[in-house]
Formats: structure tokens, sequence, C-alpha cells
């Protein structure tokens, strides 16, 4: 695969832009399904659906040529033939049945496969060394490119299913009956300011013209659609974003107004969740429809006295104030009970196996632990409105991708990058301010 990879053909586009012409598109994405794995099995499934559609509108006639013979066997009052004919239409739609059914399972199997080779070429694409990081600064075409590839890939290879099925059902539909529209066309006169006159093949020719006029139309009012949709598509990847986010993150979300102390509710991530699905979408939701009251408690509450107040109430998240109403931060019921027994660890704490504290008071930190289990581990007071995971909070500082072994010095902090996979981070030293003083006396 990757000896196959080395021999496709360079993209000629421009970084961060789309190729436009029609036939470049259809070229880069016949190039991607030849070197693929599931190119064999395609060729198949389409040579499969091919055969279906032939036989499919052989039977069609059969079953218009057997109109005749059963309308004519009522009118003759010939009973026997009539029962022929019913057998004769039950064995033929049986036929169809079965063919439709077909048909039906390969297109979906059709659609998966060009998925499974779609998103095969884009995740092979941007797993490329350095391509990730690049790509996150190409403008529009980068952002959210995991989400995008997902719908994006699902939409290109649904469509052309059925648009590609769609079409070579109709030509060979076309092709079958185009015989029968000459044959009924002939003979026809038409009659003009008294001129007499005929068109060979006029049915033909209106069955085109007509198709014509139909797409004509529908391209003219549906050319909009695209832009829209592709806006919709990169909209939809985004909330699909945030959710994920907000899910793996946070339980709840604190709101306010104007200032950071003015806090007016909370919203939990499950309500959130439960909002949007009833609603069909985020569109005409109120966040103050499913928020609730937020709960303040004093930052000298007892310990003991909070676990039995959340006990009370069933909540397991209050919002700490200090004697003028400043907020001081957070407190939930894992906290409480990690005071008492000692730490809890679970899918959430990525803390507990992702950093070694070493003698000297530096840590070892594997680059995607969050900075916020960081910050409340250890008390620090690094941002985490700039970057979620430490090692993004280095490169944001560092503008650039760092090499093993660089060091960097910023917030009080040292970092020290001790193995990179690829552009990602994978493990680096974090020297807090008082390892670096011990270290400098």
């Amino acid at each position: 695969m990757a000896e196959q990879k080395q021999n496709r053909p360079a993209p000629t586009s421009v970084p961060g832009e789309v190729e436009a012409g029609l036939l470049s598109q259809l070229r880069v994405i016949g190039d991607i399904y030849w070197i693929s794995p599931v190119r064999n099995r395609l060729i198949l499934l389409i040579l499969g659906v091919f055969a279906i559609i032939i036989v499919t509108s052989a039977g069609q006639g059969l079953l218009n040529r057997w109109n005749v013979p059963f309308y004519d066997a009522p009118s003759r009052r010939d009973f026997p033939a009539f029962v022929d004919q019913l057998m004769i239409f039950f064995a033929i739609a049986s036929v169809l049945l079965v063919l439709n059914v077909a048909q039906t399972w390969l297109n979906q199997m059709t659609r998966l496969k060009l998925r499974e080779g779609l998103t095969r070429d884009l995740v092979g694409e941007w797993l490329e060394p350095r391509r990730a990081f690049k790509l996150s600064n190409s403008g529009p075409i980068g952002v959210n490119p995991d989400q995008r590839m997902h719908e994006d890939a699902r939409h290109l290879s649904e469509m052309s299913t059925d648009l590609g099925f769609g079409l070579l059902q109709a030509s060979i539909l076309l092709i079958s009956f185009v015989g029968v529209l000459w044959t009924f066309s002939s003979g026809f006169m038409f009659n003009v300011a008294g001129y007499s006159f005929s068109i060979p093949g006029y049915m033909v020719w209106a069955a085109f013209l007509y198709a014509g006029i139909a797409a004509w139309i529908s391209w003219l009012v549906g050319r909009r659609l695209i832009h829209l949709n592709a806006d919709r598509y990169q909209k939809e990847s985004e909330l699909r974003f945030s959710l994920m986010r907000v899910n793996e993150h946070i339980d709840a979300i604190s709101l306010y107004r104007g200032e950071a102390d003015n806090i007016v509710g909370v919203i939990h991530a499950k309500d959130l969740f439960r909002a949007v699905r009833a609603a069909g979408g985020p569109a005409g939701i109120k966040l103050d429809d499913i928020m609730t009251p937020p709960w303040f408690i004093p930052e000298s509450t007892i310990l003991f006295d909070q676990l039995e107040a959340f006990r009370e109430r069933h909540e397991h998240f209050a919002i700490v104030v200090d004697e003028y109403g400043a907020l001081r931060g957070i407190v939930t019921l894992e906290d409480i009970i990690e005071e008492i027994t000692g730490d809890i660890e679970d899918e959430h704490d990525a803390i507990k196996r992702g950093v070694v504290r070493r003698e000297d008071g530096s840590l070892i930190s594997q680059g995607d632990v969050p900075i916020r289990d960081l910050n409340r581990e250890f008390g620090w007071g690094l941002p985490e409105d700039v970057a979620i995971t430490i090692a993004g909070l280095v490169l944001h500082e560092a503008r650039r991708i760092p090499e093993v072994g660089q060091t960097y010095a910023f917030y009080g902090f040292r970092f020290e990058i001790l193995k990179r996979e690829g552009t990602r981070i994978a493990e680096l030293r974090i020297m807090p301010p008082l390892a670096i003083e011990a270290a400098e006396n």
C-alpha cells in the first residue's frame, strides 16, 4: 500500500483550495480507488448491479408484453387462459422482486465500499508527517478534518452511488424503450396552417427535449443549494466537535452574564444533549429553558457538611464563593470523596496514568494530559483557555513543532520535549517554579 501511494500522481491544486474542474476531480477520485484495497470488490459490485439492471429491464419488457394476453383472456371469457396468465404474472413479479432486493443490497454494499476506500485514503493522507499541523493552518478546509472526513465521505459515497446507478438504469431503460417510442411515432402527421408533415420518431425527440428542459430547470433552481449544503455540513461538523469536546471534558457548563462572577445558571451536558435530540438540532434551543439555578456555597463550608448537603439535594456540583461573593471555583462530589478516601481513578483521570513525579520536583507527563487536571492535581495556574492538553499549550506558545531535546520556558515553568510521535508531542518533562528554584540553588 505504501508503494502504491508513492506512484499516485501529485495533486495540482493549491493547498487549502479545491480543484474546480469536474474532469480533474473525477481523475483524482479514480486514482484513489484504483490503488485502493477495495478496488476489486467495487468492480464486482458494479458489474453485479449492471447485470441486475439489464435483467430487470428485460423483465419489465416481459411484463409489458404480458398485459395484452392477460386482458384479452377476460374479454374472450377464457378462464383457463386467465389463470395461466396469472401464473405467468406471479413468476415475473417474483423474479423482479428478487432482483429488486438483490439490487438494493448491492447498492448498500457499493456505498459501504466506496466510503471505506475514500475514508482509508483521507485518513492515510491526514496522518502523513506534518500534514495534520499544516492542515490546521490552511483555512476553512482544515477546520475539524476528522468530522468532515466522517460526513463528507458518507455524503459523497451515498450520492455518487444513487446518481451513478440511477443514471445507468435510466440509460438502459432509454435504450430498451427508444425503439418502442420510435415505432409508435411512425405514421403520425402534423397539420399546421394547412401544411401536413411528419417528424420521424417525434416521441423520442420529445422525450429528450422534456428531459433536457427538466434537467436545466433543476440545475437552475438547485445550483444555489450546493454552497448552502457545504455550509450546513461545516456547521454540523462544528456542532458535533463541540458536543464531543463538552462530553469529554466537563460535566456541566456554568453560565454567566457580564462578569464571570455573575453566574446565572448551570447546564448539564446530558440535559443539553437531550434537548438537541428532542429538537432535532441546535436551532431554536434556548439555554434559559434547560439551565438549572446555580448552587453557591461559601468557601468556609466544612467538608462533611458539604458531603451531607450533596446527599440531601441529590447534587454533585456546587460553585464556591468567598465572603464577598467572588467566584473561587467549583467543588464536586468526587472531589470530596477523594479527599476522604484518596484518589479515585476512572477513565477521565488521565492525570493518574499520564504523569510521574520525580525526586527533583519535576514531572514526566504524557502530551495528552489535560491542563485542567494538572492544575487541579498540583495547584498550578497554567492557562486553560488556549489549549486543552499540556502538549497543546507548548505548541501554542512555541508557535512551531518542537524537536526532541528542546526546552521552553513560559508562565514560570520549564518544558523539555522528551519524545515525539510524528508531529505530536508524546512525552515531556515539566519543571514547576519550585523545582526550578531548587535546582538553581
